[in-house]
């Protein structure tokens, strides 16, 4: 055969060879990305929940020291309003069906509920002892609100009728809970009573109790609800544990960022990040079910432990207090393929 014969035949396979190689070679992993900042002038104290007005485009922060609810327009980066006459905001839940958004009055104990168009207070719910969770299932218009009356209630408020409609008993404070969006179980961290609760929300009754040794002070939960996973956050020590949500036991421990509060799973990314108030957020990776790998440990700052994960956009929106020299903002990050921070 000719030399060049044969050099062309050499090309052509390794030409091939190369095509097949970059079709065959896997997608960029997901990298989590600092996008925007947004400043949040004259906010004071602790920050507690933020939730997302999507029609609008609008971040609801709880400023828990300030006594206010800041509106963030997330496409400016701009401050909208300073809703103030709040007493310790915690919780808050935006209910898109009613368009409306609920704010849980720590200090005095109450639900205040707010137009989602005009900002305008609509009325306020009174709850004995002190509110602070608070989650919106809008199949039937119900806000759960976990507060701390000794020794620890979930309250269920029809946001129609503004009224308390049913409530249970826990055995200690709620520290967080989520709820099934496809069933009836809602699952609640007892930090003191050292276990899951699992709450059928449509008898208002406990369900089963999961008990949780490996860990304490634990107050952070994410749901794999196709999966069956549910994940828990603990401080002491800092641990992210998955339980089966089939069978309450423990399919999988590892380390993560200290002062774990919010997390959140990306179910089509299969991504799990947990704020940490250390100063970080561990980015997790499922491999399977009951497999799972740390990917990074991103650095944020002191404190930063509410946050919002709009899955949609894959953006996460973090709440940066005022400490020393840092001034509150909110951190924008994208969850996206490939890149460097």
């Amino acid at each position: 055969m000719p030399a060049p014969t044969l050099r062309l035949l050499l090309s052509i396979g390794l030409s091939a060879l190369s095509l097949s190689a970059a079709e065959t070679a896997a997608p960029p992993s997901p990298r989590l990305r600092l996008v925007n900042t947004i400043p949040l002038p004259k906010v004071e104290g602790p920050i507690g929940g933020i939730a997302f007005d999507q029609p609008r485009r609008h971040l609801l922060v709880a400023a828990t020291g300030n006594n206010t609810v800041e509106v963030v327009e997330v496409n400016t980066g701009r401050l909208i309003q300073s809703i103030p006459g709040l007493h310790e905001p915690q919780g808050i839940a935006f209910a898109r069906d009613l368009n409306r958004f609920a704010a849980a009055n720590r200090k005095e104990g109450s639900i205040a509920l707010y137009d989602a168009n005009t900002l305008d207070l609509l009325s306020s719910v009174p709850l004995a002892g002190s509110v602070d969770i608070v989650r919106y299932d809008s199949k039937p218009h119900i806000l759960w609100v976990g507060y701390s009356k000794d020794p620890g209630f979930l309250v269920a408020v029809d946001l129609q009728e503004m009224q308390d409609i049913g409530r249970v008993k826990l055995e200690g404070c709620p520290a967080l809970f989520q709820f099934e969006t496809g069933g009836p179980f809602l699952y609640v961290i007892i930090p003191k009573a050292g276990h899951i609760a699992v709450v059928d929300r449509n008898r208002c009754n406990i369900a089963a109790k999961w008990p949780i040794a490996s860990v304490s002070d634990f107050h952070s939960m994410a749901l794999d609800e196709i999966g069956h996973r549910l994940f828990i956050a603990g401080r002491n020590p800092s641990k992210l544990l998955v339980l089966n949500t089939k069978t309450g036991g423990l399919v999988a421990s590892l380390d993560i960022t200290g002062d774990a509060d919010d997390m959140f799973f990306d179910p089509v990314l299969r991504r799990l990040l947990v704020i940490g108030g250390e100063g970080s957020i561990t980015m997790i990776a499922m491999e399977t079910a009951d497999t799972y790998r740390v990917l990074e440990t991103i650095p944020t700052a002191r404190g930063a432990r509410a946050a919002c994960y709009l899955g949609t956009a894959r953006q996460l929106y973090l709440a940066v207090p005022h400490d020393g020299d840092q001034q509150a903002e909110i951190r924008v990050f994208s969850l996206s393929a490939g890149g460097v921070r």
